[in-house]
């Protein structure tokens, strides 16, 4: 006798092919997952190949961003050994670390760079208020910031209603900030300062600064002036020489700093007005330079260009500056890098680097 054929839960025998289709059901599946990891392993390749062509073409911008520095500093260097007198003692905007910023450099088909270069001397050096033994000088370091500061919230229209518009609260931010820079531990009055100053955020450095950022904490520190100052103000050169007087550069700085120039004498000083300002810009403007003595061809007396012979100028002018800033920005096809360096090419042995900033 034949064994029966088993039933399905419902009762029916199961038909012929209901096998095959459980087997389709099966390869379909597999198929599936199957294509699905090629795609999601190709789609990972993809993405680590285009990942290393990103790493590498940051690493080409990388190399071109540095290069980019050592032509800065070759320039520099170059400079000081100019064979035209006026360009090699006197820094101008004819000199070749300026032109360097008028176009970008191609290195390839793929890879450029841009240079720039500015002279230390398009801001005051704020250490400049002290002698070389960090003592404030005299009554000038205080006449000349006070004054200086109300030429600033003048040019500020967002300062003009702050306390710091008011003469008195002026000369005492002064002084504060005087207090920050020189090396004693008293006030201008004779008075101690860790008690004067008991209630500040933190005591005064007493000391050179390496940053305007160092400022914040002088009491009635605003933060916009604080930010503001940045604009006519640096640390550099930290120790400030009679050849670099940590003043402007006559030949490069902008209008607004060349408004602080604090022209005078021992019976008074006062700073440039505005009809100064622009004598000066319309001559270079011409393409002359201002010199610091004899006059020559494409060179003339500032001093004498201002009617101010027999004066001088607070802190010292720097014709030749010894601190540059450059800002190199290198392409190589999408990838984009960006150095920021601080340089000082006084050293025997080389141009130094004080600073160093990577990113864009």
């Amino acid at each position: 006798m034949k064994p029966r054929p088993p039933r399905s839960a419902t009762g029916d025998r199961p038909r012929p092919g209901d096998e095959s289709g459980v087997v389709l059901v099966m390869v379909l599946f597999f198929l599936a997952t199957s294509i699905a990891l090629a795609v999601s392993t190709q789609r990972s390749t993809v993405v680590q190949l285009i990942a290393a062509q990103q790493r590498e073409s940051l690493a080409r911008a990388q190399i071109a961003a540095r290069s980019g520095l050592a032509v800065a500093e070759r320039a520099l260097l170059d400079d000081l050994q100019a064979a035209d007198a006026v360009a090699g003692q006197i820094d101008g905007v004819r000199d070749a670390w300026v032109l360097l910023g008028q176009v970008p450099i191609a290195l390839d088909e793929e890879t450029t760079i841009e240079v720039r270069v500015r002279d230390g001397g398009d801001r005051i050096s704020i250490n400049a208020l002290v002698d070389g033994e960090g003592k404030r000088i005299g009554e000038k370091s205080r006449e000349f910031l006070v004054d200086a500061l109300g030429t600033i919230v003048d040019n500020t229209p967002e300062l003009r209603s702050s306390p710091i518009a008011n003469d008195e609260k002026r000369g005492d931010l002064a002084d504060a900030i005087l207090d920050w820079l020189d090396s004693d531990e008293e006030t201008r009055l004779g008075t101690p300062e860790e008690s004067y100053y008991a209630r500040a955020a933190s005591a005064p450095l007493n000391r050179r600064i390496l940053s305007i950022d160092e400022l914040a904490d002088v009491p009635d520190m605003d933060p916009l002036l604080l930010e503001v100052l940045a604009a006519y103000f640096s640390p550099y050169p930290f120790f400030p020489t009679d050849q670099n007087g940590g003043g402007v550069n006559p030949n490069t700085a902008p209008p607004h700093v060349l408004s602080l120039m604090y022209t005078g004498s021992e019976f008074g000083r006062q700073l440039l007005n505005e009809d100064d300002v622009f004598r000066m810009v319309d001559i270079r403007g011409e393409g002359d330079w201002f010199c610091p003595g004899e006059t020559g061809e494409d060179c003339v007396s500032l001093m004498r260009e201002l009617r101010r012979e027999g004066e001088d100028v607070f802190p010292g002018l720097q014709y030749q500056a010894s601190i540059f800033h450059v800002e190199v920005q290198a392409r190589f096809r999408e990838a984009r890098a960006c150095i920021r360096a601080t340089i000082d090419r006084s050293w025997p042995e080389g141009p130094a680097t004080l600073l160093r900033r990577h990113g864009c």
